[in-house]
C-alpha cells in the first residue's frame, strides 16, 4: 500500500528547559495533529522521545500537515517520505 509518513523532529530538545515539559508539549501537539487529521493509518505518537511520526494513506495530506507543523510555537524539523507501507498482514499471507 501506498503511504506518507510524516516526522517532527523537535530542534535542540537537548537543551529544552526540562524532559517533561517536552513531553508534555509533544502529546499535546500529537493530540492537535490527530484531531486535526482523523485519517491516519498510523495516528501521530512520539518516538525516540523528541520526535512525532505519524502515517498516512493520502499523499495530498502532506501539504496542509505541513503548514500546520510550520505555524505552531516548536520549533523542528519536518521529514516527509513517500513509499510502500508493510505490515505483517501486508507481507505474510
Amino acid at each position: 500500500m501506498q503511504a506518507v509518513a510524516v516526522s517532527f523532529d523537535i530542534q535542540s530538545s537537548r537543551s529544552y528547559s526540562s524532559k517533561e515539559q517536552l513531553l508534555t508539549d509533544l502529546h499535546q501537539l500529537a493530540d492537535q495533529l490527530n484531531d486535526e487529521f482523523p485519517a491516519a493509518l498510523v495516528p501521530f505518537q512520539i518516538k525516540s522521545g523528541d520526535s512525532l511520526l505519524g502515517v498516512f494513506n493520502e499523499y495530498a495530506v502532506s501539504y496542509p500537515l505541513m503548514l500546520m507543523l510550520l505555524n505552531q510555537p516548536l520549533d523542528g524539523y519536518i521529514g516527509i517520505g513517500f513509499g510502500q507501507y508493510e505490515t505483517l498482514s501486508t507481507t505474510h499471507a
